[in-house]
């Protein structure tokens, strides 16, 4: 900030280009100079180099550093990744029952897939996303562990697809414009709402 005539009385001033309306400098005058065709001189005791100038308002601004593109990327993969947690804990239909896909009970499929691929007498009971209770045999259970390997698989093959486009966008707006809202296994999902723990929902 320069002073260029400085007194206890001075008054600080934002130097505004008229054609940009940006702070070029700051100074501290003891009197309000005359603007010219290149500098506008506006009283602000907050103004800072590079605001921007609001002249319809008085007011100033700082203004938002443009984002880059590797910044948006990282946040695409963030969204992204919000979609495909969404979509793995959404459940998998087997043999026409909606089961949980979470992550606990991904834990708990393997433990009984152990059991039935030792045991071929061993069955168990789940509980469905319905509300149901289904006993299964050990064939039955090693389908439903197939049938859970499949569903996860297609969601991570929906991610990496997803992913991949994330990486090649060449431009902001192609990034802006990626939709990973569909092409999940249960079709197009809203991660918005709450998550449908009901084939009839």
């Amino acid at each position: 900030m320069r002073s260029l005539s400085y007194s206890e009385d001075s008054i600080r001033f934002a130097v505004v280009s008229p054609t940009s309306n940006v702070v070029i400098d700051v100074v501290m005058l003891d009197a309000t100079p005359e603007d010219t065709d290149s500098i506008v001189y506006v009283a602000s005791d907050t103004a800072n180099i590079g605001d921007e100038y609001d002249k319809g308002a008085g007011t100033f601004s700082t203004p938002t550093p443009p984002i880059s593109m590797e910044e948006l990327r990282q946040e695409k993969r963030t969204e992204l990744s919000e979609y495909l947690r969404y979509a793995e804990n959404m459940g998998f239909v087997y043999d026409g029952k909606w089961f949980s896909s979470d992550n606990n009970s991904q834990v708990k499929l393997i433990a009984v897939l152990m059991s039935a691929s030792i045991d071929s007498k061993f069955t168990t009971v789940f509980k469905t996303l319905d509300q149901e209770y289904v006993t299964l045999d050990a064939m039955g259970i090693i389908m439903l562990c197939n049938a859970a390997k499949q569903y996860i698989a297609a969601c991570f093959r929906q991610d990496s697809e997803y992913t991949a486009k994330i990486s090649t966008a060449a431009t902001v707006d192609d990034l802006l414009a990626l939709d990973f809202s569909k092409g999940w296994p249960h079709g197009a999902i809203d991660v918005s709402q709450p998550m449908p723990y009901s084939m009839n929902a």
